[in-house]
């Protein structure tokens, strides 16, 4: 999903349970090149997955079983 306002851009990049982390590095440094900020959004108990492997300038939320999404690291 992407958000684009007056004066920033945002992407927010989704994975479940489903997806892998093996092409996490390849789409950040294509997003970074495009937007102002980048967050991954997964579900909740996934986001290990992909802590590791983003850089630290990348936000990480974590989607709840009820819905919510809580943020873990905000993006900078």
């Amino acid at each position: 999903m992407i958000v684009i306002t007056k004066d920033r851009s945002i992407v927010y990049e989704i994975k479940t349970r489903y997806d892998s982390h093996q092409r996490i590095k390849s789409y950040i440094k294509d997003y970074s090149e495009v937007f102002d900020e980048i967050i991954l959004v997964t579900e909740e108990g996934y986001s290990f997955r992909y802590h590791q492997h983003v850089p630290s300038y990348v936000g990480l939320m974590s989607m709840t079983s009820k819905g919510y999404i809580q943020t873990l690291m905000p993006p900078k």
